[in-house]
């Protein structure tokens, strides 16, 4: 069986009814993503494999006449070109027959497809061959680790589940960064590269957010202004980073976690530029319109902190980017009472925070050597890519307390 968990975007395109219950794929590679991406007037299906994150691009006019033979053709492919052996291939594609589409179910594969449509628009934007798109993407690194000091790329994962070895293609290496090449634009490798730190030309590039676009929870209201408010001290700490970075933080109880999101990302000094959520025990939390096929997540801007009974000591979890997986641990330290006025406020915190799109901790760190050895290869390309100094050590409070004030003079 091939099972299709498509966004309603695709499904509207393909004229189809999802199926209202959860299909249970019958083959190790019969489960896939799928969404429509539409770039430089291209209509292209791009499909993730739910357990081993091979991604494939096809043809919308393909896909919508026969969806089962466009992904075994284009499936064949990419497990010939990563050496499977050709009686495995012959059996996994054996396996995939009727095609049946059901709705979206996982937020965390739909936010590692938002990773492979961004690269795929890089990929049609340039007018590269899909095949070659569907190649490369075996060593794309999606972020999700099997151990600390190892990535799951989605060549290995084919090993793990299918059971049989399997090997890189041939030069295909998303891992190098540039350490052979001086042009931006010279390889296939590069144009996914420079997308994900956001160095493409404009048609193709992320949109950051600025002052007057980004968007913002109204404060609470101002009522109590010359009264006092319960506030919670925060701890934030980013995880799997050592020495640790991190950033003592107050906000209100009668602030919702929108509020708290949005002081994190000022207090941290992150750009507010990519997916994120709350993780309070089996509860997640954020955005519901940036993931608007994924039905369980409570909307943040309706969770006021003083309804989530947060005690001294308690821990809840924060993920910002889902691709880099930056997860934070933020510790209830104490509960105070303040003046209104007072009640936002980042009061102490170390180490400066990591760039964005620097591939996650264990990336982080390898953009630390390359940046303090100027010797080696790939230091010149990664300085003018990041365009300015970097000190790892370096937190300015007085920065980020002026930064926060603007934020809250700017949302009353």
């Amino acid at each position: 069986m091939l099972a299709i968990h498509a966004t309603r975007k695709l499904l509207t395109a393909l004229k189809r009814e999802p199926l209202s219950d959860v299909v249970a794929d019958q083959s190790r590679l019969g489960s896939w993503y799928a969404d429509l991406n539409m770039t430089a007037r291209r209509r292209v299906v791009v499909l993730l494999n739910e357990h081993t994150l091979l991604t494939l691009a096809v043809p919308l006019k393909a896909f919508a006449a026969d969806p089962v033979n466009s992904v075994r053709s284009s499936l064949a492919g990419v497990l010939h070109e990563i050496n499977v052996p050709d009686d495995v291939i012959a059996r996994e594609i054996s396996l995939i027959t009727d095609a049946v589409f059901t709705k979206t179910q996982s937020r965390v594969m739909l936010t590692l497809m938002r990773q492979a449509m961004d690269v795929a628009a890089a990929y049609i934007a340039h007018k590269e061959p899909l095949a070659q798109f569907n190649r490369t993407m075996t060593t794309y690194l999606y972020g999700r680790r099997s151990s600390p000091n190892a990535f799951d790329l989605p060549v290995d994962l084919v090993s793990e589940v299918l059971g049989v070895p399997t090997s890189k293609p041939k030069g295909v290496d998303f891992g190098s960064y540039l350490e052979t090449h001086d042009s931006p634009h010279e390889t296939l490798l590069e144009i996914a590269r420079v997308l994900k730190v956001a160095l493409s030309p404009t048609s193709i590039r992320p949109t950051m957010p600025t002052k007057k676009s980004r968007t913002t929870a109204a404060t609470p209201a101002s009522a109590e202004s010359k009264g006092k408010v319960r506030a919670l001290v925060f701890r934030v700490s980013l995880d799997h980073i050592n020495p640790v970075i991190w950033r003592e933080v107050r906000v209100p109880e009668t602030a919702t976690l929108r509020h708290l999101h949005e002081v994190i990302q000022i207090a941290m000094g992150w750009l507010d530029c990519h997916l994120h959520s709350f993780e309070i025990g089996p509860r997640s939390y954020g955005n519901p319109s940036m993931f608007d096929d994924f039905d369980e997540l409570i909307n943040e801007r309706q969770t006021k902190i003083s309804s989530l009974d947060l005690k001294k000591g308690k821990q809840i979890t924060y993920i910002y980017d889902m691709g880099d997986y930056w997860k934070h641990t933020i510790s209830v330290q104490i509960e105070v009472v303040v003046a209104h006025d007072e009640s936002f406020a980042v009061i102490d915190g170390a180490r400066a925070c990591p760039p964005e799109d620097s591939g996650g901790p264990w990336g982080y760190q390898r953009f630390c050597e390359i940046m303090s050895n100027p010797r080696r290869r790939e230091h010149k390309v990664t300085a003018e890519s990041y365009n300015k100094p970097f000190e790892p050590e370096k937190f300015d409070l007085k920065v980020v307390q002026a930064k926060l004030k603007e934020w809250q003079f700017s949302t009353k």
